[in-house]
């Protein structure tokens, strides 16, 4: 069973036991109550972003929110570590809370990285967002760094695909491998949240159904 079956069965589980234990109606109405405590919790990233060993807080928070927790990220930060926006990104990926953010200045880099794995994202009038490549140095022989540097130009290209997937343009992408940085501000950010969105809830076309193959009689084949 994946991990992503186990959550599901986690979640129907907990909403069984949540219907069991629901208040018995005092009056003979149709309707229970159940009382269920759900804790909010809000972030802010309002600072360059650290290394990882800084978020172990944050981090096992999001593992152990529960179902209908909501947890929320004021984000105002430049940027930063790579390494520690992937490891937030992957507790927010298996958390089971609801998780949002709210973009309240800069949102660049690293930072534009976790806004687009959240669930909900609300744009302020102060927002805004600079996207580029990653910047990474390297120590070693020639060989060495020759083969850091296209093993790490391969997996950031494909983050960077898998990330802005929907925000970004082919020829923006095509920028972003020369080094170009692009810029947005608020409204064109909600622009293309809201064409991400909708490009994400388009149904899937169903695929063309092949064509049987021509069956040949056994005869036929033995007299070729």
């Amino acid at each position: 069973m994946t991990k992503t079956q186990n959550m599901q069965s986690s979640k129907s589980a907990n909403f069984i036991e949540g219907l069991m234990l629901a208040q018995e109606p005092d009056n003979g109405s149709m309707i229970r109550c159940i009382k269920q405590e759900i804790c909010q919790y809000t972030v802010s990233l309002d600072e360059p972003i650290g290394e990882p060993a800084k978020y172990r807080e944050l981090i096992h928070m999001l593992y152990n929110a529960q179902e209908g927790d909501q947890v929320v990220f004021l984000i105002n930060s430049v940027g930063g570590s790579l390494s520690a926006a992937q490891a937030i990104i992957e507790a927010i990926k298996q958390s089971q809370a609801t998780v949002s953010c709210v973009l309240v200045g800069d949102c660049h880099s690293a930072a534009s990285i976790i806004m687009l794995n959240c669930e909900n994202v609300y744009v302020t009038e102060s927002a805004w967002a600079l996207i580029h490549t990653a910047s990474y140095g390297n120590e070693g022989n020639t060989h060495q760094m020759k083969t850091q540097v296209d093993f790490y130009t391969v997996q950031i290209k494909k983050m960077l695909r898998q990330t802005y997937a929907g925000f970004l343009t082919d020829e923006e992408f095509a920028d972003l491998e020369k080094g170009v940085e692009l810029l947005f501000d608020h409204k064109e950010i909600t622009r293309r949240l809201k064409l991400r969105n909708e490009l994400r809830n388009k149904p899937a076309e169903p695929k063309a159904r092949r064509k049987p193959a021509k069956k040949v009689p056994a005869q036929e084949m033995l007299t070729e």
